[in-house]
């Protein structure tokens, strides 16, 4: 049977954008619990999924300056090291685990409101009934934990994907059913498209 969920507000993830959404919700409403469902074991999506990831600085411009920036995101950029080599597109490179390690790991843990589950895949929605297609009411996830018989990362990207969303368990992975319910869902899945007809 699934495993039951419960939390003020649920975002679901794998987006940059998911990674804001449930440490913002998070730290701006310590009384409330977040549940932050992250399809990968990498969270920042694409903050963090390139070896040596840019942010979209230019020279001059002038969303370089803290003061132009929200306060989490001028505190990222302040654990962000200087270019650590070339760099065409921006005067911001970095390595992504450096940002994970130094930045990431350790504002989603300092949060005591926060649950996050890792490897996990948003794959359906229920509605409550309605005339204009109903409210979401819960999320079922397919949370994986690998088995360790198999390297984790030994396959192409295609052929990772449907065994992520699979709940069958497979040999690389062990993995459980979870049936997320809270008052307020926020989409970041880069899926909206998809959790919209489920």
């Amino acid at each position: 049977p699934p495993v039951a969920v419960a939390c003020d507000v649920a975002v679901a993830g794998g987006s940059a954008a998911s990674l804001a959404a449930a440490l913002t919700a998070a730290e701006a409403a310590p009384s409330l619990s977040v549940c932050f469902l992250e399809l990968t074991d990498w969270p920042g999506g694409q903050l963090t999924a390139g070896g040596v990831p840019a942010i979209d600085f230019g020279p001059k411009g002038t969303n370089m300056v803290a003061a132009n920036q929200p306060a989490s995101f001028a505190s990222m950029m302040a654990a962000v090291p200087g270019n650590p080599g070339a760099c065409s597109v921006s005067v911001k490179c970095y390595e992504a685990k450096k940002l994970v390690d130094d930045w990431i790991t350790p504002r989603l843990a300092k949060a005591s409101n926060l649950r996050v589950f890792l490897r996990s895949a948003v794959v359906g929605a229920a509605r409550n009934a309605s005339a204009y297609g109903g409210a979401v009411t819960s999320l079922t996830a397919v949370q994986r934990r690998p088995t360790g018989a198999v390297p984790e990362y030994t396959r192409p990207l295609s052929q990772a994907l449907p065994d992520w969303y699979s709940p069958a368990a497979s040999d690389y992975f062990a993995k459980r059913t979870l049936a997320v319910t809270a008052k307020v869902f926020v989409e970041a899945t880069e899926l909206g498209d998809v959790l919209a007809t489920a």
